[in-house]
């Protein structure tokens, strides 16, 4: 959780000194549309949160990063890969050691419920 203030400050600053602004664009509200989504559950919270969105960034971030390179903004593609990157790694297996504390503790987290909240659009 400590990191995910991080990740704003860094990304809001940027998007200021490149003229814009975080919330500009819609992609802004996916996670707070998430959180309010899984207000009801821990458990579909740590799916959501840490194991699609988290993961999600995991996968589209080398992509990403080159991008930025590519077309010479190397302010962006650093704070990406190594700030925002390395702690997505961590935040993506905090979700899964708390899932399966749940689950070892008899709480009902399986991966068929996570496979259902995803299925749910949840994400």
């Amino acid at each position: 959780a400590v990191g995910e203030p991080r990740h704003f400050k860094g990304l809001a600053a940027r998007l200021q000194e490149l003229g814009s602004s975080y919330g500009a664009l819609s992609a802004h509200d996916g996670l707070w549309n998430s959180a309010w989504e899984t207000a009801y559950s821990l458990e579909a919270r740590l799916v959501i949160e840490h194991c699609v969105h988290e993961a999600r960034g995991l996968d589209v971030l080398p992509a990403t990063i080159q991008k930025f390179r590519k077309h010479g903004d190397e302010a962006s593609a650093a704070l990406l890969e190594f700030v925002i990157y390395p702690e997505e790694v961590t935040h993506c297996a905090a979700g899964v050691r708390w899932f399966t504390h749940l689950h070892d503790r008899g709480e009902h987290a399986s991966a068929a419920r996570a496979s259902a909240e995803v299925a749910n659009g949840r994400g």
